[in-house]
């Protein structure tokens, strides 16, 4: 492949801002790939990158660039324990996104998603007292964010646990606020039958 003139790279890189912009993730993906296999140390080429594949969805992508980007070029910007980490996770590999997610705890700007991260992986292996104790820690440093105290309350379910996973429901609705989601809700409503006996 010829090398590219840095004129060709910048064209390039204001082809895929303005492709990230309109949200055209896969016309996206093969030019931000190609950027970063020409620059792949210049500023923000790699988070480029990683945009574009998180937003595919695409985790074994997103973990194989993560580690090519920290073994070859000594690229390991921060977050990327946290990346790493949910990307090992959506794949299945759960003990090695437990080990990813605990280091990326270290970080005050990614705990409280590192948290939440870490409960789910612990959850899918099995670790429901250690999947609970993270979801809470999440839902602390995330106030604003549903999905801790959420999946607090299915944990909490899996525990038998139904009355303290109704409080944890009841504040993942006032979280999500109008419109309501119907994942969520869903949950409430299988809930009130413990919420009935609550009342009595």
């Amino acid at each position: 492949m010829r090398r590219r003139s840095h004129q060709d790279l910048q064209q390039l890189m204001g082809q895929v801002d303005a492709l990230m912009q309109q949200g055209q993730w896969q016309e996206v993906a093969p030019m931000a790939m190609a950027l970063f296999e020409a620059q792949p140390t210049a500023p923000g080429v790699l988070e480029k990158a990683v945009v574009t594949l998180r937003e595919l969805g695409d985790w074994t992508g997103l973990s194989e660039l993560l580690l090519k980007a920290r073994n070859r070029y000594g690229l390991w910007p921060k977050g990327s324990d946290l990346q790493l980490g949910q990307a090992l996770l959506e794949q299945g590999n759960l003990e090695q996104a437990c080990h990813v997610l605990e280091q990326a705890l270290q970080d005050a700007d990614s705990e409280g998603w590192a948290h939440h991260f870490l409960g789910k992986s612990l959850r899918q292996g099995g670790d429901l007292e250690a999947a609970l104790a993270h979801q809470r820690s999440a839902a602390e440093l995330l106030p604003a964010f549903p999905w801790a105290v959420f999946e607090a309350a299915q944990v909490l379910i899996g525990l038998n646990r139904h009355a303290e996973a109704v409080v944890e429901v009841q504040e993942a609705r006032r979280r999500v606020g109008d419109p309501a989601d119907a994942t969520i809700e869903a949950l409430w409503q299988e809930l009130q039958p413990t919420v009935a006996l609550l009342r009595i």
